[in-house]
């Protein structure tokens, strides 16, 4: 399947083999439909690219659907596929599904093992689910969470563990809230009680 990056230099690019997360996707016979759009080299928090343009917000087309995982949200959000995974090193999985209105979930370092590279130690980038709701992005990381010896920071807890029931009571939990992140706006909403 052709692997652009979005940028003219890989326009023609098709891989000679899948990343470890794809072998996982079709391994229970999934089936890969494609590839969504994204930044050139995934690098920004908007979604164009000189190869293929622009990916608007699917419900305001004058704002953006975020990045850099952006084409995967929209696909999400206008119901062109079921589940979709995407990379996160600053925000990439988060932001698009924010502004999308689905789910996207940055997982820890090596839950989601990638092939051991030049910078098989780093820690900043990791690829993890989108899904129009929770119970959907947890089936896609039951499927590609888990260990794998091609990856030295692979979680070693099986993708199944996140295949269970997701129905519980949260009384009594405790969740952290940083209120401004360093002086970063928020819509009002958000920071209403």
């Amino acid at each position: 399947m052709r692997t652009t990056f979005g940028s003219p230099i890989f326009k023609d690019n098709v891989p000679a083999q899948d990343a470890i997360i794809v072998e996982r996707i079709k391994r229970p016979a999934a089936i890969a439909v494609g590839k969504t759009n994204t930044p050139e080299f995934g690098a920004g928090s908007q979604t164009f690219n000189p190869v293929f343009g622009a990916t608007r917000n699917p419900y305001d087309l004058t704002r953006t659907c975020g990045g850099s995982s952006g084409g995967a949200a929209v696909s999400l959000a206008c119901g062109m596929v079921p589940i979709a995974d995407g990379s996160d090193s600053g925000g990439s999985l988060r932001n698009p599904a924010a502004f999308c209105s689905v789910t996207g979930f940055r997982v820890a370092p090596g839950r989601v093992p990638t092939t051991a590279r030049a910078n098989a130690w780093s820690t900043l980038s990791v690829s993890g689910p989108m899904a129009r709701t929770a119970a959907d992005a947890a089936l896609l990381l039951s499927v590609i969470a888990g260990p794998d010896p091609r990856c030295p920071i692979s979680i070693t807890e099986p993708g199944a563990t996140f295949a269970g029931n997701l129905d519980r009571g949260f009384k009594g939990v405790r969740v952290a809230w940083f209120k401004n992140l360093g002086g970063l706006p928020f819509d009002t909403r958000i920071l209403r009680p």
